[in-house]
């Protein structure tokens, strides 16, 4: 059984305890600096890019190119605060 035109599937699901408050302020503030840098940047077409931080880890999910896609991942991981870039991209010619 399976979604018709689906291709690909992301499983990055992770058991762990309930984010707290203070995290939750910090992955909010990591999700704003990354996309400040993506909007900042002319190696990415940043309204393509989806950002969601969660513990201090960053995803990354959109439409880019090969190129695009390094590159935002480039960007998220030289951010502060940022322990780990996870993408889930799908990729255009």
């Amino acid at each position: 059984m399976g979604v018709e035109g689906t291709t690909e599937v992301f499983n990055e699901v992770r058991q762990g305890q309930p984010i707290g408050l203070g995290t939750a302020s910090s992955d909010t503030w990591i999700t704003t600096k990354v996309r400040s840098q993506l909007l900042s940047t002319d190696q990415v077409k940043s309204s393509n890019v989806k950002v969601t931080t969660e513990n201090s880890e960053v995803f990354l999910m959109g439409l880019v190119t090969n190129r695009e896609g390094r590159a935002a991942a480039d960007i998220a991981s030289r951010v502060s605060g940022v322990s780990r870039v996870t993408t889930a991209f799908t990729y255009i010619k």
